[in-house]
């Protein structure tokens, strides 16, 4: 049956309890400010990583990504904030969720602010199918390169509902959304 693996109470790190986690379990991380990634690959498979809310658990990795989801499926996302991860640097992709050739990505109530990357400085979507991101704050996120919040290449396809895209920068090309916009896209398929 499904299990609850607590962070901190159970597990002293949010990977050491994606570690231990199995299809069905849920990691519930409680609120405070994670200095860690959390990396979930094709060994963690049908997980849910759960925070206490939005700015209540917060996981922050300066230098690196905050949530690298890699050949991961069946994977949820939620109430969390991911912020102040990523590096700016050549050729950094996502800074604060990247996901390559994953599918059945949910990421729902979630925000991604202050993080930064090369390209996609929020979110950065590879090669991952059947993505949904719903009810998130993607804000105030940068890429040195380009797209500073949702960069989704297209070899991916998904849904993006009741999303705010706001306040994002890029040193060279799009603040906010792929190719195309910043702010006021609420619903849209990819």
């Amino acid at each position: 049956g499904q299990l609850i693996k607590n962070v901190p109470g159970d597990y002293s790190s949010i990977q050491a309890a994606i570690d231990a986690s199995v299809p069905g379990d849920t990691v519930r991380v409680a609120a405070g400010t994670y200095n860690e990634q959390a990396r979930i690959n094709q060994y963690h498979g049908g997980i849910c990583l759960e925070g206490a809310g939005i700015d209540q658990t917060i996981i922050t990795k300066s230098g690196d990504v905050g949530i690298y989801l890699e050949q991961a499926s069946y994977i949820i996302v939620k109430n969390l904030t991911v912020k102040g991860s990523g590096a700016g640097g050549c050729c950094s992709m996502g800074g604060g969720i990247f996901t390559y050739s994953a599918n059945n990505i949910l990421i729902q109530s979630c925000r991604l602010t202050q993080n930064s990357a090369y390209n996609g400085g929020g979110l950065y979507a590879n090669h991952t199918t059947n993505l949904t991101v719903d009810h998130c704050l993607i804000d105030n996120n940068h890429a040195t390169h380009m797209v500073g919040g949702v960069y989704v290449e297209p070899a991916s396809t998904g849904v993006f509902t009741n999303v705010t895209i706001v306040n994002n920068t890029a040193d060279h090309l799009i603040g906010g959304f792929g190719y195309a916009i910043d702010q006021g896209m609420s619903n849209r398929s990819l």
